[in-house]
């Protein structure tokens, strides 16, 4: 009922429009606009009659006029207005008074919702006649009989809106630019095409040149004046190449108002590139090696190639592939130098060559190499003995000299080696009375001889020495040859190869260091003669299983520079210098002062188990290591202004007394540790290390304890250990009897006897100075003491150093 109230309403509003329609009484007041555009006469254009109101519409009536000597009507629109949705929406077009009425109503629709847009769309044609520059006004009048611009609210109450007319200015008529021509044009595959484009506007607009449709690798310059430059290469092979020639590339110049299309044909010629020949210049070989070389041939452009193939020595062979393969047996007698010379061709003649000079050898029917390598002092090393031969072998005899004081060999092997499954290998160190003489014969026995080949025969495993005076040398292994059975071999049918008929190639161990020498940086972290240093210092002494001083850290250990390192006397330097009250070495080594000798000792006391030091100097640091079954009932306490850090385990007990502020042990006797309150504790000492205010060494002897019987027979660690040039071995007799102390080599072999004869029960101590019975001066290396007494034996290990 209200829209049939309403539709009634607006009929009658049409009636009375010019005299009942007022102005928008609601708001602000609503507006009714057409657009203003610019057309070139003869152009179709659209126009918008748009619509802003603030309230809800229930009818609209928009009467208007145009000029019809200008502009012809096409058609009207709703499509995208805001009217599209009604379905009452009546129209008249009287194309020769030039009118247009249109109208539009709610029925049983929404009303029309307050907003801004477009309600509905003209289309007229500006007429060829109208001269550039005048106006076509599009306005709003009343049309007879009663159609005025009214909008009717949803309440009924009908008002007159803001109109805003239309104009349809003719433009100028526009030239669109024009292309200068570009005739046909060639390039060659991989060489560079250059297209300058030159575009003119007939009425001096700017100028936009585009290149929509190119090739991916072109590059097209807009200069901006009309002017523009397009560059490409085209590939070889591919899409680009003469395979999908021509090409038609498409230019676009515009004005803004028109625009102008150029197409240019390219033709791209195909260019025919020859292979390239990949192939070693020479070849260097033994006369009876099996030679293979690789030949390639690439085509760039991915054809086939043909091989032409001259000079092949006499029995070599080509299998004409791609890649190709030169095989060739060769044998002794063809020594000598050989040319090939080899052609790869393309199906279009394009060619390469290439030539390749065989350099074969005399034979060399066998030699032997030692390892060159590097190691570091303290370490253990193995280098390999090589050997390269013609014809199969089941026995060798080596005989290699090594530096002993340097290298202690520790074992050599076959395992993994070409006589593994040798039934015999077996080696002597200091042959026939020549230190550093190493004889390994190995033997095939039952099992198969060495084939025709060349790798490593057996592998010597080595010590190298912890003094650090030879970082930088080159310790040499080098095949000597004294007697005829000397670096010899035997082929497998029973031929002896003497070492004339043998090519040698001696080697070397370079003995280096982990990294550059840090004097002082004891953990590594870069910042030498730091608390941290002397803390790690410490530690190791306690548990050197954790705190290891070994590589680098024991090339930065020798504070003292004396090369026995580590030691208590490099950490009592240490902790001087981190305290400023000495400077570093700077590498110059410190002549040890003359020798003063100090005696540690256990005292057992009523009251308990002491430690006692007599020493004829300040004492600045004491190391002190103890052995023994109650070794986990010690309690230690200082009884110094010194320092005291101590652990152990059921194997050791260790302890430092150290200071961080200057303090000694005064010159004198002075017990400095009490162990426990047990006096009866099996413990004894293992050993000890003193030094002295300047951190340098003191040497110790340990005395037998006070007056005491031992109750075990005993063969302690020798002091020093390492040693240079004399060391002090301590046992104890818990009864009289005969007693043999024996100095031997890794070998086995006897070096010296220092004791033979009847000893009473007790403590008791013998020097070895590092000579043999001969008394020449023993090489450095390890060396085994043994001790018999009775039904006791005993043995230990220790190393002599140089």
């Amino acid at each position: 009922m209200r829209h049939i109230l309403l539709t009634i309403l607006v009929v009658s509003l049409a009636a009375v429009a010019p005299v009942a329609a007022q102005p928008d009484p609601y708001g602000t007041a609503d507006t009714v606009s057409i657009d203003r555009i610019k057309v070139n006469p003869g152009e179709e254009f659209t126009v918008k009659v748009n619509l802003w109101n603030d309230e809800l519409l229930g009818a609209v009536s928009i009467p208007l006029k145009y000029p019809v000597e200008k502009l012809e009507f096409k058609e009207l629109s709703f499509v995208g207005g805001r009217l599209n949705y009604l379905a009452t929406k009546p129209v008249t077009v009287n194309q020769v008074n030039g009118t247009i009425l249109v109208g539009a109503i709610v029925i049983l629709e929404d009303y029309i919702q307050p907003g801004s847009g477009m309600m509905f769309s003209v289309k007229f044609r500006l007429k060829e006649t109208v001269v550039p520059g005048d106006t076509a006004v599009f306005d709003s009048s009343f049309i007879p009989p009663a159609a005025d611009l009214v909008l009717s609210y949803h309440t009924g109450v009908t008002f007159t809106p803001i109109f805003v007319r239309g104009e349809i200015i003719a433009a100028a008529h526009n030239s669109p630019p024009v292309f200068a021509p570009v005739p046909e044009l060639y390039v060659a595959e991989g060489e560079s095409l250059f297209v300058d484009l030159h575009a003119i506007d007939g009425d001096g607009d700017s100028i936009i040149l585009a290149n929509p449709i190119h090739p991916l690798t072109s590059r097209f310059e807009d200069h901006g004046d009309g002017s523009g430059r397009f560059a490409w290469r085209p590939d070889f092979v591919g899409p680009q190449s003469a395979a999908r020639s021509p090409f038609t590339f498409t230019f676009w110049a515009s004005d803004g108002n028109g625009s102008a299309t150029l197409r240019v044909k390219v033709n791209v010629i195909e260019v025919n590139r020859p292979p390239a020949i990949t192939v070693p210049a020479t070849i260097e070989a033994e006369a009876g090696d099996s030679i293979g070389i690789a030949v390639t041939a690439l085509d760039p452009d991915f054809d086939a190639v043909e091989w032409q193939v001259t000079g092949l020595p006499s029995g070599a062979l080509f299998d004409f592939d791609n890649p190709g393969l030169i095989i060739w047996k060769s044998v002794f007698a063809d020594s000598g130098q050989y040319a090939v010379t080899i052609i790869a061709t393309d199906p279009l003649g394009a060619a390469d060559t290439a030539a390749v000079e065989i350099n074969l050898l005399p034979v060399t029917l066998f030699s032997l190499r030692a390892d060159t390598l590097t190691s570091f002092v303290g370490r253990v090393v193995s280098f390999n003995i090589s050997m390269k031969n013609r014809y199969d072998i089941k026995e060798f005899n080596i005989l290699l000299h090594l530096d002993p004081s340097v290298l202690t060999v520790l074992a050599v092997t076959t395992e993994d080696t070409r006589s593994e499954s040798f039934d015999y290998l077996n080696y002597q160190m200091h042959y026939n009375g020549i230190y550093g003489d190493l004889r390994i014969t190995g033997r095939a026995g039952y099992a198969d001889p060495i084939p025709v080949g060349e790798g490593s025969i057996c592998r010597v495993t080595v010590q190298v020495s912890s003094d650090v005076s030879y970082v930088g040398n080159e310790i040499s292994l080098r095949f000597v040859n004294h007697v005829a059975i000397d670096n010899s071999l035997i082929m497998s049918g029973g031929q002896t190869v003497t070492s004339s008929m043998i090519n040698f190639f001696n080697g070397y161990i370079m003995i280096g260091q982990s990294g550059n020498k840090l004097l002082g940086d004891i953990n590594l972290n870069g910042v030498p003669f730091e608390i941290a240093d002397a803390v790690y210092f410490t530690n190791f002494f306690i548990s050197p299983g954790l705190y290891p001083i070994d590589g680098q850290r024991l090339v930065n250990s020798d504070i003292n520079q004396d090369g026995l390192a580590p030691s208590i006397a490099d950490l009592v330097l240490l902790i001087k210098i981190i305290a400023g009250e000495a400077n570093p070495p700077g590498g110059k080594v410190v002549v040890p002062p003359a020798d003063i000798t100090a005696a540690i000792e256990l005292v057992r006391q009523d009251d308990g188990l002491y430690l006692r030091l007599d020493a004829p100097a300040d004492v600045a640091g004491l190391y002190v290591e103890l052995a023994g079954a109650d070794l986990d009932r010690l309690e230690a306490a200082n009884m110094t202004s010194m320092d005291l850090m101590a652990g152990g385990n059921n194997r050791s007990w260790r302890g430092v007394l150290f200071s961080y502020d200057g303090q000694t042990i005064p010159a004198g006797g002075a017990t400095v540790v009490r162990l426990s309150s047990d006096p009866g504790l099996a413990v004894y000492l293992a050993d000890a290390e003193a030094a002295d205010a300047e951190g340098q060494v003191i040497s110790l002897t340990k005395a037998a304890e006070n007056g005491t019987v031992p109750t075990t027979f005993e063969l302690f660690q020798n002091y020093p250990n390492p040693f240079n040039p004399s060391t002090s071995i301590r046992f104890d007799l818990a009864a009289p009897g005969r007693v043999t102390l024996t100095i031997y080599n890794i070998l086995g072999q006897e070096v010296a006897r220092l004791a033979d004869g009847e000893f009473p029960a007790g403590s008791h101590a013998v020097t070895w100075d590092g000579r043999d019975g001969n008394g020449a001066t023993a090489a450095s290396g390890i060396y085994i003491y043994r001790i018999s007494a009775g039904d006791y034996t005993a043995c230990r290990r220790m190393a002599l150093v140089k």
